[in-house]
């Protein structure tokens, strides 16, 4: 199965551009379990009060560090410059790794939102990239 996720990243084009990565998982052995083992650091919980703005409205790069978004409740729309838009629901993991380029917009959904942001350590790499 892995881990499925979106990754936002600057284009050797100038532009914002979303790419679909998935982690394949290892089986520990002797158990039968497969994981995917991700060095991270903190872990930040965030609820959006229902009548807010955008915590960084308009275009923008990701803010150091590079970190996963994950949808816990409710949703959010992610546009980058190169046209491309996706909606993101519970569940939903996307690697926020545009850090220098022309950025994004995020856009909340109507009505409730928690996301979880989990920072990434600048050295590491995605596998076989």
């Amino acid at each position: 199965m892995g881990l499925r996720f979106t990754r936002i990243v600057d284009g050797d084009d100038g532009e914002t551009h979303l790419v679909e990565v998935d982690l394949p998982t290892e089986v520990v052995e002797g158990s039968g379990v497969s994981v995917v083992r991700v060095p991270v650091g903190n872990m930040t919980y965030v609820e959006y009060p229902e009548d807010r703005e955008e915590i960084i409205p308009g275009w923008h790069s990701t803010p150091p560090p590079r970190h996963f978004m994950v949808s816990v409740v409710g949703g959010f729309d992610i546009t980058t410059t190169s046209g491309e838009r996706k909606r993101f629901l519970p569940g939903d993991w996307v690697l926020c790794d545009d850090l220098t380029g022309k950025g994004h917009i995020t856009e909340g959904l109507p009505g409730e939102r928690v996301n979880l942001v989990i920072d990434v350590p600048d050295e590491w790499e995605l596998p076989g990239s």
